[in-house]
């Protein structure tokens, strides 16, 4: 009884199993994207019935807090504080219609772990607008902040390039993300509490409402076990 269930096992994995197709299994990589540098583990499976699709998590970081300085006319100057930090999660899941296993379309979601696009711009020269000279203290300071959605479907194609004995490959993504309309929150003190700018926002919002879509492309060089 045993040896004809397994027998037929066999039998079933014998034609269902496609071995001689290179590019299935799982692999881990590195990742450089334009949602920053990261890494990503894939699986592709053996079964010839699943062995068009393929499984994908990654992650990526990117961050940039390096202080700009510019220059005015009278020897006065803006400073700029950035604070930009994202982090994503993403998992995709990539279809192959063609034979070769190497061009695919691409679905899926991504998470923004931590989505930070904040600066401060103040002056300790003063500033020069219009042929108005403002002081320092009367500049004030202006914080501000941009957000978009947590969650971001994603659609995209890519390539699959085999690098070195079918062990080493190379994947190329290009697609992108939905984020959605990007809220803005904006303070300051000085000389703009004497004008409107509080109005102005939500109409700046609406300008801004096409501005939610992220582009993504990405290069990854992956190790098959």
């Amino acid at each position: 009884m045993f040896s004809k269930f397994f027998t037929f096992c066999l039998f079933l994995l014998s034609f269902n199993l496609d071995a001689q197709n290179p590019v299935q299994g799982l692999r881990l990589g590195a990742l450089a994207s334009s949602t920053g540098i990261g890494a990503e583990i894939s699986y592709q499976p053996y079964f010839r019935s699943l062995n068009s699709w393929r499984l994908r998590v990654a992650y990526t970081h990117v961050a940039f807090a390096k202080p700009q300085q510019f220059g005015m006319d009278k020897g006065k100057s803006i400073d700029l504080k950035p604070n930009l930090q994202k982090k994503v999660a993403q998992l995709l899941l990539d279809f192959f219609p063609f034979k070769q296993k190497r061009w695919h379309i691409s679905t899926g979601l991504a998470y923004n772990v931590d989505q930070t696009y904040r600066f401060e711009v103040s002056t300790e020269t003063g500033v020069s607008l219009g042929g108005i000279d403002i002081e320092a203290n009367d500049f004030g300071t202006i914080r501000g902040g941009v957000k978009w959605n947590t969650w971001m479907p994603y659609l995209g194609f890519g390539y699959l390039a085999n690098l070195y004995r079918e062990k080493i490959w190379l994947n190329i993504d290009m697609g992108t993300y939905y984020m959605g309309s990007p809220k803005l929150d904006i303070t300051y003190d000085g000389f703009l509490e004497t004008t409107t700018l509080d109005e102005e926002i939500p109409k700046i919002e609406h300008n801004l409402r096409n501005y939610s879509y992220y582009p993504y492309i990405s290069l990854g060089l992956g190790w098959k076990f």
